[in-house]
Parts: structure tokens; sequence; C-alpha cells
């Protein structure tokens, strides 16, 4: 009796998720459609009024043809430190892997270079084969009020790596509750570091709003949104625009934000078409993306960077194709073989 009436069920179940996925993958269609017909209205319109948008207004971003450039240029004032925000407000991005390959390429072309993990996971330093097996790193240093730069680690590829460490429950507590008494705690504790004024500080930030990202967009003066080619990513672009309305824009310190689309498929056809509906939004704002690419969890597994383990793979060109395109945002000197 039971399996008569599970069928059905089960029938009607497929049937529904069938008709959904069709529903889906029809919406993007047509969500693709108006974006082309609406930026080809809008180019044609901006062509007989010669009207220029800056790059700094955040409300809307420019249209594709702004993508190549003088838009890419921002002011940048005598010995500023960089310092970039991966940031994403959905878990699962590949923000570590790109803050990592990120902070390779520029080391690679000479910049100094500290990553930072805020991430309560402390996985930015497997990237890097740096084992942490005591709780020495940024959470135990700002709870117990000593020198940061004392956690510091010197890694094999160039860069400076700055754990979160391995704290218990109580530990991570602790540190999350300094963080919300003292906003300025991070921004604070990157002076501190002294670090020479053509540093690159990198960001690795957990998933979602978080005390974490909230200091992390505080202290930064550029942001990169990585997001995946999906509905569920697409569907929060709107919470990662609040906040960076709310952290970021009117600081006179932030120079840019970008936004960089992971793990692009483009065997499956919906995926690509989100991709494609996404950088048509994003405009001169979209960095090249990073199609999916089995060579870096097999370099990771090897405790390899991407570009060491297969210098051919798609994922490689994608990796150094972002890293210059970031740099050229940011007038910073790299080489194209990076």
């Amino acid at each position: 009796m039971n399996h008569s009436i599970h069928a059905p069920v089960k029938s009607l179940a497929y049937s529904v998720m069938k008709a959904i996925n069709s529903i889906i993958e029809i919406a993007f269609r047509l969500l693709r459609f108006m974006s082309l017909s609406v930026v080809s209205a809008a180019q044609s319109i901006g062509r007989q009024q010669q009207v220029k948008r800056p790059i700094h207004s955040p409300p809307a971003p420019p249209l594709p043809a702004s993508c190549s450039g003088e838009q890419f240029r921002i002011a940048k004032g005598p010995n500023t430190m960089t310092i970039i925000a991966i940031a994403s407000t959905k878990g699962g991005v590949g923000k570590t892997t790109i803050s990592a390959n990120l902070g390779m390429a520029l080391v690679r072309a000479g910049r100094p270079v500290v990553l930072i993990d805020l991430d309560p996971q402390d996985a930015l330093r497997l990237h890097f084969s740096a084992a942490q097996p005591d709780a020495q790193g940024l959470a135990r240093a700002a709870c117990d009020g000593t020198d940061w730069r004392a956690s510091l680690i010197d890694t094999a590829s160039g860069c400076q790596l700055l754990p979160y460490g391995r704290v218990n429950e109580l530990g991570r507590e602790s540190f999350e509750g300094l963080l919300r008494l003292q906003p300025r705690l991070l921004r604070q504790g990157i002076a501190n570091l002294r670090l020479p004024a053509d540093a690159v500080v990198i960001l690795d930030t957990p998933p979602g709003p978080s005390v974490y990202l909230g200091q992390a967009l505080s202290s930064c003066n550029t942001a990169v949104v990585a997001l995946l080619s999906d509905a569920a990513s697409y569907a929060t672009l709107p919470m990662m625009h609040g906040l960076l309305q709310r952290y970021c824009f009117g600081r006179t310190d932030f120079r840019d934000h970008a936004y960089l689309i992971n793990q692009v498929d483009s065997a499956r056809q919906l995926n690509a078409d989100v991709a494609h509906v996404m950088r048509m939004q994003f405009g001169a704002r979209a960095l090249p993306p990073v199609h999916h690419d089995q060579a870096i969890p097999e370099a990771l597994a090897c405790n390899q960077f991407v570009g060491d383990y297969d210098p051919l793979c798609r994922a490689t060109q994608d990796l150094a194709a972002m890293a210059q395109q970031l740099a050229g945002r940011l007038h910073l000197e790299t080489s194209r073989t990076a």
C-alpha cells in the first residue's frame, strides 16, 4: 500500500521540480534578453547625449561599453597602503582560494603582500602549507593585546600570513565581542603592522553579514565581491550592496569595488546564462570570471598553487587575468606573466 502511494508522490515531486527548473531557466533567459535591450538603448542614448557617468557613483553600475580604458583609473593618494577585502554574503563561493591566488600573483609581481584570515575556520593557512599547531594567531593576539607582528607567518611563497588561529568557542566569542566593542580594531591593527607604503593587505572574510565582514569593509579601501553564477548568488546582491552602502560608500578613503564571478561552467547553459546576465549588470566593475577547473582542488591537495601545479590550465589563466585587471584598477605594477 505504501509503495503504491509513494510512487505517484515521487513522480509528482519530480515533475514539479522539473517544472520549477524550467521556469527558472526561462526567467533568466528573459532577464538576459531584457538586459541586452536595456543596455543597447542606454548606449544609444549615451552616445546621443554624450553623458559621462563617474565610476565612483554607487547606485547604478556602469554600462558594459565602459569595460576598458580610463574608467578603470582611480585616485590614489601618496603612500597609501592598499587593503582589499574579499567579501560575499554567500558561502562556498571560493573567497579563500581567490584571496590566496591573488596574493600569490601580486607577490610574484614584486609587491609586499600580507594576507589576514578573518574566518574562524582558519583555512587560508592551508593554501600556504602553514600548519598552526598552537593557538597563535589574530584572535589570540587581539584578545591578549599582544603585537600582531609576532603572529605573522613568513610563507615559502613570499607572502606573509596572519592566520585566524585555533581558538575554542569561548575564545571565538571573546574575539567577536572585542570586535563589536572596538569597530576600528582591525584598521588600527593593520596600521600597527608598520607595513611599507606599497604593501597590499588582503582580507579573507567569512560568508554573510558578521562582525568580521563589518570590520573588513570598514577597513578596506577596495572591495571585491565574490559570487557564483547561480540564482542563489544573484539573490544575495541587494544584501551585499546594502553592506557596501553602509561600510564603504561615502568614505573618502574608499577607492573602488568590483565583482568576481567564480566557478563559471560554460558547459551548463543556465550557469553560463546567469554569468552573462551578471556581467552585463556589473559592467565595468566585472573582473574577468574564473571558470570551473578541477586543477584548483587538485593543486590544493598537492599543497601547491594552481599556477605551479598546472601553468597552462584555464584556472591559471583566469586567475592571472583577474589579478592583472584588479591591479590595473588600483594602479599596482604587475607582470602579465604573474
